[in-house]
């Protein structure tokens, strides 16, 4: 009886047993088609995923890199166009000249006198200078009345040449106009606030550097004379 009893309990542990097994082995094959399931689903999404935007090329932006390139190509043909083409040539405009006739006009025009005169340049230039220039006054007409005459000032080079710097006309109004020997780029700077200086045609050189100064208002004595330092 006791062994009965020991055979049924073997059996009921083995049977127990047996069905532990049997319900793993149907918990692991349902969790095996839970995930094959799993996976077939995720790889038809994945076949039914459209390309990203990202992936997609931009053709907005190439259009716009296409326009930069024709703009550059255009621009280069537009630069061996002007290689090509002849330059115009260089108009070179003289710098109109005022003879020793107009000089005297714009003078006597000007109304100025008194202060500025042939005498009180050459008392400038002699207190100054003293030995290192030679002054010559002379009377404001020829014998005969007909042609105004100059006081011509002669400076010396170091070779000890005697080199005339200006010749001072003064009208028989008492207005003074001076032609001066001076270099442009003073003379552009003098014409700012002087702008009747001008280029004057006579005396006649290849420099082409004397300039007629016209003792108007715009001068004060000492701003005319330093005109004359500066030839």
């Amino acid at each position: 009886m006791t062994e009965l009893l020991m055979m049924e309990n073997v059996l009921s542990v083995g049977i127990g047993a047996l069905v532990a097994v049997y319900v793993i082995l149907g918990i692991m094959l349902a969790l095996g088609v839970y995930a094959l399931v799993r996976l077939a689903v995720l790889a038809k999404k994945t076949r039914n995923m459209k390309p990203q935007a990202a992936q997609a090329p931009d053709c907005e932006a190439c259009e716009k890199l296409q326009e930069k390139d024709r703009e550059i190509a255009a621009l280069q043909e537009k630069i061996r166009e002007l290689e090509q083409k002849p330059l115009a040539p260089v108009v070179v405009v003289p710098e109109e000249e005022r003879t020793l006739a107009e000089s005297l006009e714009v003078a006597s025009a000007s109304g100025r006198k008194g202060l500025i005169s042939k005498k009180s340049i050459i008392a400038y230039l002699s207190t100054k200078y003293e030995n290192a220039v030679e002054l010559n006054g002379r009377a404001n007409r020829t014998s005969n009345g007909k042609l105004l005459l100059s006081d011509n000032h002669f400076a010396f080079s170091p070779l000890g040449k005697r080199v005339c710097f200006t010749y001072v006309y003064e009208t028989d109004g008492g207005q003074v106009v001076a032609l001066v020997k001076l270099d442009e780029p003073y003379v552009q700077g003098l014409r700012v606030e002087h702008p009747e200086v001008m280029r004057s045609a006579f005396p006649k050189n290849k420099a082409k550097d004397w300039y007629s100064v016209v003792a108007d208002d715009t001068f004060t004595p000492q701003a005319y004379y330093d005109v004359l330092d500066r030839a």
